[in-house]
């Protein structure tokens, strides 16, 4: 998916309450675990990026460093 369908994406996403936009503390970037990217539903392999995020009092949510970007820019567009 290039990067403007992955913005349309997790944009609706976003929208429809399936993916939290919310102020994280706390990101840590490392290789990846073969978990599934929160954003894009695909595994983040142990040759990508994987980006942890903690969201106060809610779940971590995994991303591919490409998708956190994306979602991370939509969340500061949306809350200022």
């Amino acid at each position: 998916m290039d990067q403007d369908e992955l913005r349309l994406f997790i944009q609706r996403k976003v929208a429809a309450g399936e993916l939290p936009c919310e102020r994280h503390p706390a990101t840590w970037l490392g290789h990846g675990s073969g978990r599934r990217c929160d954003a894009c539903g695909r595994p983040v392999g142990p040759a990508d990026y994987e980006a942890e995020c903690d969201i106060r009092g809610g779940p971590t949510l995994r991303f591919h460093r490409d998708c956190f970007f994306v979602w991370d820019d939509i969340c500061r567009t949306l809350t200022g």
